[in-house]
């Protein structure tokens, strides 16, 4: 199995010029694809043919109707496939914070999105297989956001939302996920528990304040505590790893696609120590900020 990536795909490539960062492409596959992460969020539904899905810490065989839900940062590639159809869904991780907050409120779809890929278990990767009809009800609305990114207006933009929302929920209806864990969680039917919200709000738009446990506690009037037990329920981790993952994400596409230093990127997204960032950052991509950015800069394509 492979020990790292050898290449990393960039949105601001990917997207080009889309009113919003949001791919949707088919390809056939055969043999083996080259091993890659990316700096983006991609879901990846497999249509027909065969193969082996490998990551990090596992290796499946594609079968008709799975897929695959990957953060940012976490690589995967193909092997041994023969004619192997996928449909890559591809969007910034910003979206899930803005565009796409509303289906994310939904607990099942914020469980496989958000819930099991932040699990650190998980290695930043989700997966389930979908049935027959569910499968073709995803690829109509795929196909229906594919045909809508190919116009230029901007109710094409709403459209194309409008398409991923459906096919984001199509997913959520699937998984048929329990809405409590072992460790109990704070769902309600309603969606995401709003403190949870609120804080990782608080976070995603700040990534760079000096938080801690006590200071984000305070600034949402709750217990710490109390804080932590919603939190991990509903995002898989408590709030100051949820923080890092975010911290480390954003320095990750910052190394790549921009010419600032390592130290200026650490005091953009909060960690001002360079040994801490390099550590932090090391934690998530098995990479110092250098190496990664000496290995992915170039961006070269196979």
């Amino acid at each position: 199995m492979h020990a790292a990536p050898r290449h990393r795909l960039v949105g601001h490539d990917l997207f080009g010029s889309n009113r919003i960062p949001i791919s949707v492409r088919k390809a056939i596959v055969n043999g083996d694809h080259f091993p890659h992460d990316h700096d983006f969020m991609e879901i990846v539904v497999i249509n027909g043919g065969s193969g082996h899905h490998v990551s990090m810490g596992t290796k499946q065989a594609c079968e008709t109707g799975a897929v695959y839900i990957l953060r940012p940062g976490t690589w995967h590639t193909y092997e041994n496939c023969s004619q192997l159809a996928v449909t890559n869904v591809c969007f910034a991780a910003s979206m899930l914070r803005n565009e796409l907050r509303i289906p994310l409120s939904q607990p099942d779809i914020h469980d496989l999105l958000m819930t099991q890929t932040l699990r650190e278990e998980s290695e930043g990767l989700a997966s389930l297989v979908l049935s027959s009809e569910s499968l073709e009800r995803a690829k109509t609305y795929l196909m229906g956001a594919e045909a809508a990114l190919a116009e230029s207006s901007p109710v094409a933009s709403v459209q194309v939302i409008g398409y991923i929302t459906l096919f984001l929920s199509a997913l959520g209806t699937a998984a048929e996920l329990r809405r409590t864990s072992q460790n109990g969680s704070f769902f309600n039917q309603r969606g995401v528990p709003q403190l949870a919200v609120d804080a990782a709000q608080l976070l995603d738009h700040n990534i760079a304040a000096q938080w801690n446990l006590t200071l984000l506690s305070q600034e949402l009037f709750v217990d710490p505590s109390h804080l932590v037990r919603v939190f991990k329920g509903a995002m898989g981790l408590p709030p100051m790893a949820y923080l890092s993952r975010c911290r480390a994400e954003s320095s990750a596409s910052l190394l790549v696609r921009t010419d600032l230093s390592v130290s200026q990127i650490g005091i953009q997204v909060g960690w001002e120590d360079s040994n801490y960032f390099s550590r932090r950052f090391k934690q998530h991509f098995r990479l110092t900020p250098t190496a990664y950015r000496r290995r992915f800069g170039a961006r070269s394509c196979p």
